[in-house]
């Protein structure tokens, strides 16, 4: 991480999209924040979550998967948010020099950033093994075939999982193997919706946007969080050490 990098390495970012959300309903609202997994980009609308990118090494790595500025000096916290978020994390953050810097967040926004906290908690708890299940909500836009696949891998419990043609046939289109692969590959929902617990028939792990190791390193997690015999892996540690891979 560089030095820019390490100025805001305890910090989140918020960013109120021009025109500006009026929870619950409106526009969507982007963040930016750390976790034991590393930093993570997400996006709401209406009060639900709708996208949350794979963890990575810096904020800034973070902005760029939501299209947000991919440098560090073009995101600037917004004062007054800092008690919101537990530490690591503290302030919100800057909207992109296209859209006009943003302002701090009206007070409704607020709802906002307490709904982000959650996600930031619950990734927290599911990195160190004690968290099976997400309690978050979240708002799917996407065709309604990705749609069907995406509410299906919901229902893939915790440490097991379930081939592409499983998927297929449990939402009623059995010779729809290739396709339920694409759907997957393009959930916007990471580690929330579980796309890292879906496999090839025979059991090889099969592609991941995040890399083949760190899929496997988010099932020996969880596997490890449900058999309690062995201690979970340390804040997240290795899977942090695949970002890059």
């Amino acid at each position: 991480m560089n030095s820019k990098s390490s100025k805001h390495s305890q910090a989140g970012y918020f960013d109120v999209a021009s025109p500006r959300p009026s929870p619950p309903e409106g526009g969507w609202v982007r963040a930016i924040f750390h976790t034991d997994l590393g930093w993570f980009g997400a996006v709401m609308r209406g009060g639900k979550l709708t996208q949350l990118t794979l963890p990575a090494e810096s904020p800034a790595a973070a902005a760029q998967s939501l299209g947000l500025p991919s440098s560090d000096q073009d995101l600037i916290p917004i004062a007054g948010t800092e008690t919101i978020f537990p530490n690591p994390v503290g302030a919100l953050l800057a909207a992109p020099a296209e859209m006009g810097r943003a302002s701090p967040a009206p007070t409704g926004d607020m709802t906002y950033v307490k709904v982000f906290g959650n996600i930031q908690q619950q990734l927290n708890e599911y990195g160190r093994g004690q968290r099976q299940k997400f309690d978050l909500p979240v708002s799917f836009e996407g065709t309604p075939f990705q749609t069907a696949v995406w509410c299906e891998l919901l229902k893939i419990p915790a440490a097991e999982t379930a081939t592409y043609r499983d998927v297929a046939v449990r939402i009623g289109k059995p010779s729809a193997t290739r396709a339920v692969g694409q759907a997957v590959a393009a959930n916007p929902i990471a580690i929330v919706v579980p796309c890292h617990r879906v496999v090839r028939t025979g059991g090889a792990l099969g592609c991941y946007a995040g890399g083949v190791a760190m899929k496997a390193q988010l099932l020996k997690l969880e596997q490890s969080s449900l058999a309690f015999s062995k201690p979970p892996l340390k804040d997240g540690n290795e899977i942090a050490s695949l970002r890059s891979q």
